[in-house]
């Protein structure tokens, strides 16, 4: 245990020091604002706020912690390249990486005004952790690293018992046929769509699964298995069950084809719910959906990872919150790679517009298949250099590397090839 002295117990206060300290290395924080019992006490202990206490450890506050409202702030000034920089002479760090890692966690700046993408959505170039330069980087683990290390020079028998590595794959399906199961309106279209536009291969193609048994470039399901079983690892499957729309394409939810491939997925990894592009922001969309799916499977579904990576803050997340999910794997940037959140372990969403901190974790992703691709414009071999660094940061601060990956990726036709070798490369580094 250590204990803390703060000039006020906050919501903020508890959430932020709990999940640095206590989640991430298992150290109780304890919180007085009595200056007589803090001095009294001899073990391990710590001042936040604005001025030290005789020769304690000290860390100054810059106030944000101390605040119910969610005001707009600038984390950076004119004199520091550090977020909330502090000036105090004493202070055991020149910024509040308390404050800096509840402004990254929150996801703070997204409640802000800011320019959308075309879905709607907060892109990376947004961000402060993009201008800063700092996407790349776990910084709220890097900080909580510090801080702890601070500690255990002035208390040498300070008991952590730090977390492990763990690698998590995860898969959507946003169409688990490309061919296959469509319904005689769709294949109609696709063919009549394909012959006009001269796509004689396409056209092929579908002819030969549809009519002479041959492999779905999209049910790459028994690859994953194989490459899955190998490592060790169970995979989530996220799910896209909804009705079609412009971007929802997947199969109708009701074909015993698809039910069939759900249930056997079902036996061999853990599934979630893919919520639809317009669920993001209504509920009444996302129930109905995650109701169907689980009479449909017969289980209880808790996770879920929404579709275009859309989310709207809190809206989406206290929605998800309602119907009873439990982990939500959406947080990171369609555009970039990288830690949106400025961590690399799951937390605790916290709703800033109730000050309150909830009970959905958030587990977020390292780096998705599309945002190599159709954002960066990589190859493969490019794309391998570039997530490699980026899950030696996860392995370095014992996180979770989530990885998002398509069925579609792994059949490796068309505009996926050699994408499929990728990804056993990156299960096997993330496995060694």
């Amino acid at each position: 245990m250590i204990l803390i002295h703060v000039p006020r117990i906050t919501p903020r206060i508890r959430y932020i020091f709990n999940y640095m300290l206590n989640s991430l290395y298992g150290l109780q924080p304890k919180y007085t604002t009595s200056r007589d019992d803090f001095i009294a006490y001899e073990g391990p202990r710590m001042v936040y706020g604005s001025e030290p206490i005789e020769n304690a450890l000290f860390f100054e506050s810059t106030g944000l912690l101390l605040k119910r409202t969610r005001e707009y702030i600038n984390p950076i000034s004119e004199t520091s390249q550090e977020l909330f920089p502090v000036s105090h002479p004493a202070s055991a760090l020149t910024f509040d990486p308390f404050s800096a890692s509840f402004y990254m966690m929150s996801r703070y700046e997204e409640y802000q005004l800011h320019n959308k993408d075309e879905h709607g959505r907060f892109p990376a170039t947004e961000s402060l952790a993009y201008r800063k330069g700092i996407l790349h980087r776990p910084v709220v683990n890097e900080w909580a690293e510090r801080v702890v290390r601070i500690l255990q020079t002035r208390y040498t028998n300070l008991t952590l018992r730090p977390g492990t590595f763990r690698f998590q794959p995860t898969v959507d399906i946003d169409s688990a046929y490309s061919y296959r199961y469509k319904g005689l309106v769709r294949t109609v279209g696709g063919f009549a769509r394909d012959i006009i536009n001269k796509k004689w291969d396409d056209v092929y193609l579908r002819w030969k699964v549809l009519f002479h048994g041959a492999q779905d470039p999209f049910d790459s399901f028994d690859q994953f298995k194989k490459i899955h079983q190998k490592a060790g690892v169970e995979p989530i499957y996220f799910v896209l069950f909804a009705d079609y729309g412009a971007f929802d394409k997947n199969l109708p939810v009701n074909h015993p084809g698809f039910i069939e491939l759900l249930r056997r997925l079902a036996d061999e990894a853990l599934l979630g719910l893919h919520p639809s592009y317009q669920s993001a922001t209504d509920a009444s969309r996302l129930e109905h959906e995650l109701t169907a799916f689980q009479a449909a499977l017969n289980m209880e579904i808790t996770r879920s990872r929404q579709h275009f990576l859309r989310l709207s803050m809190p809206q989406t997340y206290r929605n998800l919150i309602q119907v009873g999910i439990q982990e939500d794997y959406s947080m990171g940037f369609a555009d970039q790679p990288g830690f949106r959140a400025g961590v690399c372990t799951p937390f605790p969403f916290y709703d800033l517009e109730l000050d309150t901190s909830t009970d959905l974790m958030v587990y977020p992703i390292t780096f998705m298949d599309g945002t190599l691709k159709d954002y960066l414009k990589l190859d493969p071999e490019q794309a391998a250099g570039l997530v490699r660094p980026l899950m030696d940061q996860v392995k370095k601060y014992r996180g979770v590397l989530i990885s998002l990956w398509h069925n579609e990726t792994q059949g490796g036709v068309g505009r996926w090839q050699g994408w499929p070798q990728l990804y056993e490369k990156i299960v096997e580094w993330a496995t060694n």
